[in-house]
């Protein structure tokens, strides 16, 4: 018996051309993105943490917060004051921030504030007691802007030298895209650095997300805050600021090029393995003369033989 071997590298032309196949992928994530920018960046509500309304304000009081007006209009700006306070986001609140920032390796933390001078206050913090994960704070005494950060449950601390506790209003937005962080002040770009792998993954830990502080007596912020926010996709500076460009593709995308890369050629070297095994099992069939028995009323007849069974001679074919 013969058995024919199909040609699937012919059948199959992606398998031979590797290269033409990563570009093809590279070349369609680039035009989506590039629609994407000409579309206009939206970035929808399910995306996006209000750290204020989370807290309930008109709802519920909090010794050190009074409800106040605001850089704009449109939200409520809240002003903190006093040396205790207990502004911690509830456990739903939690939840969404931390399942943002886990199924996103881009997110931005931004802010409106007028910090008192001389304060260093924390804007935003995931920490467990005085450990911290992530967070925001301003220094006052230092003039700089400071992200905390863990990578391999090694804390870090990254510092940006700039003045805000000025008692002036500021926009400041802080964007994470991989391992790449962008600094905005007031609509301007300030700063940008590569950092160490940034861990946003809580799970299995006992954290709690305050607002204003670290603790319930360290770094408190005084002054006034308002739209603070977590947003966890790309360019989240654009919700500040309509009017900046966007860069397209980000850090993160890149990032997520490289892994879709890396798992393609895993599956790419799977199908090739899966392949070489088809084959010589194929050639082992063609090599086999694939003889089998025949079997009657429980009786079993090798291939080619005959009997007879009352008048009728039966053959095993």
């Amino acid at each position: 018996m013969k058995v024919g071997l199909i040609d699937l590298s012919s059948s199959i032309p992606w398998l031979r051309c590797r290269s033409t196949m990563l570009a093809f992928l590279y070349a369609l994530i680039t035009s989506e993105l590039v629609v994407y920018k000409l579309a206009g960046l939206q970035i929808e509500s399910k995306y996006q943490v209000d750290l204020i309304e989370g807290l309930r304000v008109f709802n519920t009081t909090y010794r050190g917060l009074t409800v106040a007006e605001g850089f704009n209009k449109l939200s409520p700006a809240i002003r903190l004051s006093g040396d205790s306070r207990q502004l911690v986001l509830p456990v739903e609140v939690y939840s969404k921030a931390a399942n943002l920032l886990y199924y996103s390796n881009e997110f931005t933390f931004a802010v409106t504030l007028r910090q008192e001078e001389r304060n260093t206050g924390t804007i935003l913090s995931f920490s467990e007691g005085n450990n911290r994960f992530l967070e925001v704070q301003t220094s006052g005494r230092k003039d700089e802007v400071r992200f905390h950060y863990t990578c391999k449950d090694m804390l870090y601390v990254e510092t940006f030298p700039y003045r805000l506790a000025d008692n002036t209003w500021h926009q400041l937005a802080l964007t994470v895209s991989g391992n790449n962080i962008e600094i905005y002040v007031d609509c301007s770009k300030i700063y940008t650095r590569v950092l160490k792998e940034i861990e946003h993954n809580f799970t299995g830990r006992n954290v709690s997300l305050w607002l204003g502080q670290r603790t319930p007596r360290h770094f408190l912020f005084k002054g006034f805050l308002q739209d603070v926010k977590i947003i966890g996709r790309s360019h989240g500076y654009i919700q500040q600021c309509p009017q900046l460009n966007t860069g397209c593709p980000t850090c993160g995308q890149f990032h997520e090029l490289r892994l879709s890369v890396v798992h393609l050629e895993n599956r790419l070297r799977e199908l090739t393995n899966r392949l070489v095994e088809a084959e010589e099992r194929l050639t082992v069939v063609e090599e086999c003369e694939c003889r089998k028995n025949c079997q009657i009323n429980g009786s079993i007849h090798p291939d080619g033989a005959s009997w007879k069974e009352a008048c009728d001679i039966c053959s095993c074919l």
